[in-house]
């Protein structure tokens, strides 16, 4: 994913309750924080009750990742267990669950599949605003309890250079699988 510009990005506090939240996160991210959207930001990174979403001027919709409903619980439920493709292509075969970087993150779908099957996950994540929507996605699932389990097995996540963060790792940490993403 490329780099947004930061006069692009702007950061819009919907919820007066997250204030303090998106004053850090406009510092974090080194950009304005607006009480109303304004359409001169293409990207907008909107604090709301519930979630915090990413909104494009452009196609005009959001996007938020969410652990605890949609297509992710659904998919985590019914989604094929081991035999699928994902859980195929990262070694789950025999029992095993091996621990897993997933230095692409994204929008942790494919994080959370594997995770969900039993295996640790470290997802490394590169653009600063996806790593915000998982993060926030993290807190929600924490407080809905909806997750447990996979937070025992470990679920952790870092904003880096998966390469970086990968030449950083003791041999000891190193994972057994590092999945990439191919989009």
């Amino acid at each position: 994913m490329h780099k947004t510009p930061p006069s692009s990005l702007c950061i819009v506090c919907e919820d007066d309750t997250r204030l303090a939240q998106a004053r850090a996160l406009a510092e974090r991210l080194h950009s304005p924080l607006l009480h109303q959207p304004r359409p001169s930001h293409a990207l907008q990174l909107r604090l709301g009750a519930r979630a915090i979403e990413l909104y494009s001027q452009r196609v005009k919709s959001a996007i938020k990742v969410d652990f605890c409903s949609g297509a992710l619980a659904h998919r985590q439920r019914f989604g094929g267990g081991r035999g699928q493709a994902l859980a195929r292509a990262a070694g789950l075969k025999n029992g095993r669950s091996p621990d897993i970087l997933d230095a692409t993150a994204g929008l942790a779908a494919d994080a959370f599949v594997l995770a969900s099957l039993g295996c640790r996950l470290t997802l490394v994540e590169r653009s600063p605003v996806l790593a915000v929507l998982i993060e926030d996605a993290l807190l929600r699932a924490r407080d809905a309890a909806c997750c447990d389990a996979i937070f025992r097995r470990g679920f952790t996540l870092h904003q880096a250079d998966a390469v970086d963060f990968m030449a950083a790792l003791p041999p000891a940490e190193r994972p057994q699988v590092v999945y990439l993403d191919p989009m």
